[in-house]
Parts: structure tokens; C-alpha cells; sequence
């Protein structure tokens, strides 16, 4: 085991510069070009667009813990946001946990999921190294090897002993981690300078373990201890949290993923009920956009049907969904490239927008505040959208996560007014 967590340590260094290297080139709170103001006065966003739509209030319970948490109570209140490609990058929702933070308060970075090793990209703001071997199953796989938990993915490792070194910025860091894993994986300890010598069962389940730290650290060596009934290392992802009271903003989001895919995921869905959240956000729909064989039924059923395995394993818990920015599409005519706005993507759109109406679920039309028809054209113009005219530049993701933020805190004052009418 010393040999193994040498070979950790050397390894150290390098994540570490990785971590710190990527928050300085691509900081989730980095201002975007002329920001939100910037992009009303060239047309790319329609402001009177950029409102959740919620008749029914049912964010209510949500604003009154935020409201609470800011008045008086020293807990946390955590939003766990589910999507594709556009929430794996993490410059959408680092920026929306940024803001919201400032308001609200941090209380940490929140899930974090070992998207590396799995051998796909990561957001930036965080590091999990490790020496082992491991494959990565990802719920986009008709047939993963492994099931994947609430990361979006399933990390497995050949053999015990395992370790990781989890890093953060030195301006965020952490003194508590909580470890999503297999019922039979084995437990990870941290080193003894960082071991506080008790622990809290009672935080724990069979896929979750709290682990408190002795103190706040941005470098954390986890490693397996040696048991023969728990000797599954498969691991789902971390989540770590600051000791202050505020907000927990987590994301889980997975390239190429549809509505399909997360329906088709049970164990996830269940999973997620252990961040214990006060809000989901689902953002899905690009690439059920992009299928060649769109079905508005299908779609319909799918979208209803993992809103309704939401609420059962988070009763109470609202749901928000979202739907997709335009976007386009390539295509071959006459052995010529040719690129069009996805017709796929307008049907989408009403389909998630009836589900939210039928199911009296709130909803954010990001595809109204980004302009509406003709956006894709004008964002790529603006230099915010990328050549495959589907994913946007770090400037884009973070234009559309201070939309989203902005469209919480003015549904927040909203319930703020209607609660405290002569305020």
C-alpha cells in the first residue's frame, strides 16, 4: 500500500498545476464579453423572455428554505441540475452556482465526478487522480459493464486497493467529502493528519458514505482499506461540501445523453435523492432534437415519465425543466456541406413545454430567451457559438448560466413580494 500511495503522491503535483491551470484559463466566473447588458444590445437575448414559467408556485418551497437560509438558518440547500453535453462541460452551471452563491452563500463546490478517468473531458474548478486502472461505464451505453450512479457514469477499478487525490483551488476548498459508490465498494480513508477519528453513520447509506475531515484542505488522498465482503471498487462520484451554511450547486450532465437515456437509468434517478436536493433541473432535448426518427409521443411519454421517477424517489422536491437553445445542423447536398437550424429542435421545445403544462411543472424557455428562431446564426456570429453549431464557447455556456441565474432570483423576488406583499 505505501508504494501504491507513493506512486498517488507523485501524481500530486501534476493534478494539482492541472486544476489550478484550468480555473485560471477558463474560470466558470470569468465575465463573458460585454455580459448579459452586452448581449441584450446586439439582439442575442430577449429579456422579457427570460422568466420561469411556474403558475402553480411550486418553486415555493424551494424560495421559502433560500429565503430561510438567508434569514436565519445555518444549513445548506442544495439544486442538483441533470444534462447533456452542455451541462458536462460545467461553464453553464459554474456560473449559475457562482451567482447564486453570492446571493445565498457557498457552501461548498458540490458533486464532483471522476470524468477523466473515465476518459471523456471534465469541468474545470476540480481534479481526481488516481493510479489505479479503471474503466468507465456511461449511461449512454445500451449495455454498460457497470450501472452508472448518479455521476452519469460508473468508475470501475481491476483491483483493490484503490486511492484518489481529490484537488481544488486553493480558494475553495473543502472539509467535508461524501462518496457515491457500488453497495460493495470499499471504504476510503484519509490520511491520518486529515482523519478526525469519528465518523457519522448515521449520513450513510449502502451507495453513500459521509467522510468529515479534521480540517478545511484543497488536497485530499483518499485510499481503500482492506476488506474481503468490500472489494467492488466502483465509484460514482464525490461531493464536497465547506462547513459554511449556503447553497450546494451540483451538476451531473453526460455527452450525447437524451431523456431516453436517463430514463432508462433507474438506479441514477434514485441516486439522487441522496444529495437530497431542494430542486432538479433537467436540461435535455438537444439530441432527442438531432434523432432521425423524432417521435413528439414518444418524447412526450419519455419526458413525463422520468418527471414522474423524479418526484417518486424526491417527494416533494420540484422539478424545472428547461428547453434547448436552437441549433444546427449539417448536411450533405450534392457532395457540398451545407448547415441549417435543426428542425427538430423547435418540436422539442413544445413538447417539453406541454409536459411542463400538463404535469404543473416549472420551466425555463431557454430557447426564447436566447433569441428564439435565428439565435443559433446570431450567437455563432457573436462568437459565442462553436463550428459544429450545436455546443457554444466558454463565453456562450456562461451568458447562458447567468441567464439561468437571473431567471431563479427574479422568480425568487417574485415569491418574495407575494409573501411579504407590504414589504
Amino acid at each position: 500500500m505505501t508504494g501504491h500511495l507513493h506512486t498517488l503522491l507523485g501524481a500530486a503535483l501534476l493534478a494539482a498545476t492541472l486544476v489550478n491551470t484550468a480555473v485560471a484559463q477558463h474560470s466558470p466566473v470569468a465575465a463573458a464579453p460585454g455580459g448579459p447588458t452586452g448581449a441584450r444590445s446586439r439582439g442575442l437575448v430577449r429579456d422579457s423572455a427570460n422568466v420561469i414559467r411556474d403558475p402553480h408556485h411550486t418553486l415555493d418551497t424551494l424560495f421559502n428554505r433560500l429565503a430561510t437560509l438567508r434569514e436565519s438558518d445555518p444549513g445548506t440547500v442544495s439544486i442538483l441540475h441533470l444534462g447533456d453535453s452542455h451541462i458536462q462541460g460545467g461553464y453553464l452551471t459554474g456560473r449559475t452556482r457562482a451567482e447564486l452563491q453570492r446571493v445565498f452563500g457557498n457552501a461548498g463546490r458540490g458533486l464532483i465526478v471522476p470524468l477523466r478517468l473515465c476518459r471523456t473531458n471534465e469541468p474545470t474548478g476540480y481534479g481526481i487522480a488516481s493510479p489505479n486502472v479503471w474503466s468507465g461505464s456511461r449511461l449512454t451505453q445500451a449495455s454498460p459493464a457497470w450501472t452508472p450512479g448518479i455521476g452519469g457514469i460508473a468508475l470501475a477499478g481491476e483491483r483493490c486497493p484503490v486511492s484518489f487525490l481529490i484537488t481544488t483551488p486553493a480558494d475553495d476548498p473543502f472539509c467535508c467529502v461524501t462518496v457515491f459508490h457500488h453497495p460493495e465498494a470499499p471504504m476510503l480513508l484519509p490520511p491520518a493528519g486529515l482523519d478526525p477519528g469519528t465518523y457519522c453513520p448515521d449520513g450513510n447509506t449502502a451507495t453513500r458514505t459521509v467522510i468529515p475531515l479534521a480540517h478545511s484542505t484543497d488536497s485530499l488522498l483518499l485510499g481503500s482499506c482492506a476488506d474481503t465482503a468490500f472489494n467492488t471498487p466502483v465509484f460514482y462520484g464525490f461531493s464536497l461540501e465547506n462547513g459554511r451554511p449556503g447553497l450546494l450547486y451540483h451538476s451531473s450532465g453526460i455527452n450525447g445523453a437524451s431523456f431516453g437515456h436517463f430514463l432508462s437509468n433507474p438506479e441514477l434517478v434514485r441516486q439522487t435523492a441522496e444529495l437530497a436536493p431542494g430542486l432538479i433541473v433537467v436540461s435535455l432535448g438537444t439530441n432527442d432534437a438531432l434523432g432521425s426518427r423524432f417521435s413528439a409521443e414518444q418524447l412526450y411519454a419519455q419526458i413525463d415519465m422520468l418527471a414522474g421517477s423524479l418526484q417518486a424517489a424526491n417527494p416533494g422536491v420540484p422539478i424545472l425543466l428547461t428547453t434547448p437553445m436552437e441549433i444546427g445542423q449539417r448536411r450533405r447536398v450534392r457532395g457540398r456541406t451545407t448547415w441549417s437550424v435543426c428542425p427538430g429542435i423547435g418540436k422539442v421545445r413544445d413538447v417539453i413545454l406541454r409536459v411542463a403544462r400538463d404535469r404543473r411543472l416549472a420551466v425555463w424557455d431557454l430557447y426564447a430567451a436566447t433569441g428564439g428562431s435565428g439565435a443559433n446564426a446570431r450567437w455563432r456570429e457573436a462568437g459565442l457559438v462553436r463550428a459544429d453549431r450545436v455546443h457554444l464557447t466558454v463565453e456562450g455556456y456562461e451568458l447562458q448560466g447567468t441567464l439561468l441565474s437571473e431567471a431563479i432570483l427574479r422568480a425568487y423576488d417574485k415569491y418574495l413580494k407575494r409573501r411579504n406583499p407590504n414589504g
